[in-house]
C-alpha cells in the first residue's frame, strides 16, 4: 500500500450533535421572514433556519442544499432559482411560499428540542388558517412527526405506514370547510444521504404535477382541461386512532 494513503471522507465519522440551548446561537438573526400571503397555491414549510440561512435571511441559502434545484426539476418553479432572489419572486411569481416550523436557528436540526417541536406545530396551524394555501409541503418527515403529534396526541409509529407523498390527514381545519392537504418531502439538505437522488426527483415531480394542474386551473378555468386533485386517503384507518 502506498505510504501516502489516507482513508476517504465516506469513512470517517462525523461528530454527533445533541440539543443546543438558544443562547448557543443568540449572536444571529432569531427569525427568517417568510414568504407568505394568503391563498397560495403551496405554502413550503421548512424546519428552522440552519446557521448560513440565518446570517443572510435567505431560505435555504447554503450551496449544498438541493431545495432549488429539486423545485426546478420537477417544475415547482419553471426557471433555475437561486435563494439570494429573495421571497419576492417566489411569491409573486409562481405562487409558492416558505415558512419554517421552528424560528431560531441551528447547525442541525438535532440540537433542537423536543418541546419546540409541539409548541411550534401548535403556531403552524394557527398561520396556516391564517394565510389559507391551497396546500403545504413538509421538508422533511420530522415536520410532518410533529404536525402528527399534534393532530393525535401521540408519535408516529412504524404501523402507522408513512409514506412521502400526500397524507391521508387534512389540516387547520376550520369551521367554514376548510382544511389543509399535507404533502411531505425528505429534507434538501446536502446532509440528507438516506435516499437516493432519483428517488427524491420522483417525490418532488409528484408535487410539482399537483401544482402545475392547479396552475392550468387557475390559467383557464372555465376549460375541460383536467384537473389533479389532491388524493383522498382519508378512508378509516385504525392505525390513525389516538
Amino acid at each position: 500500500m502506498s505510504s501516502n494513503y489516507s482513508p476517504s471522507v465516506k469513512g470517517r465519522k462525523r461528530k454527533t450533535r445533541s440539543y443546543a440551548a438558544p443562547s448557543v446561537y443568540a449572536s444571529l438573526p432569531q427569525k427568517v421572514p417568510d414568504c407568505i400571503r394568503e391563498g397560495l397555491t403551496l405554502l413550503i414549510v421548512g424546519l428552522n433556519p440552519g446557521v448560513l440561512t440565518a446570517k443572510t435571511g435567505l431560505h435555504f441559502a447554503s450551496p449544498t442544499n438541493l431545495f432549488w434545484p429539486l423545485l426546478y426539476e420537477s417544475n415547482i418553479i419553471t426557471r433555475p432559482m437561486k435563494a439570494q432572489e429573495g421571497c419576492a419572486c417566489l411569491v409573486n411569481e409562481f405562487d409558492i411560499g416558505i415558512t419554517n416550523i421552528i424560528d431560531r436557528p441551528t447547525a442541525e436540526s438535532a440540537e433542537l428540542g423536543k418541546s419546540e417541536y409541539k409548541e411550534a406545530a401548535i403556531k403552524l396551524e394557527e398561520k396556516i388558517r391564517r394565510y389559507r394555501p391551497k396546500a403545504i409541503s413538509c421538508s422533511g418527515k420530522g415536520i410532518w412527526e410533529a404536525i402528527f403529534r399534534q393532530i393525535y396526541g401521540r408519535p408516529l409509529r412504524k404501523q402507522d405506514g408513512f409514506k412521502f407523498g400526500w397524507q391521508r390527514e387534512k389540516w387547520a381545519c376550520c369551521a367554514d370547510g376548510y382544511k389543509c392537504p399535507v404533502f411531505v418531502t425528505m429534507g434538501t439538505s446536502g446532509r440528507v444521504a438516506a435516499y437516493s437522488p432519483a428517488y427524491k426527483r420522483q417525490v418532488f415531480a409528484e408535487l410539482g404535477r399537483w401544482v402545475n394542474s392547479e396552475r392550468s386551473a387557475v390559467i383557464d378555468c372555465n376549460s375541460n382541461r383536467e384537473r389533479l386533485d389532491v388524493p383522498d386517503l382519508s378512508a378509516p384507518d385504525t392505525h390513525r386512532q389516538a
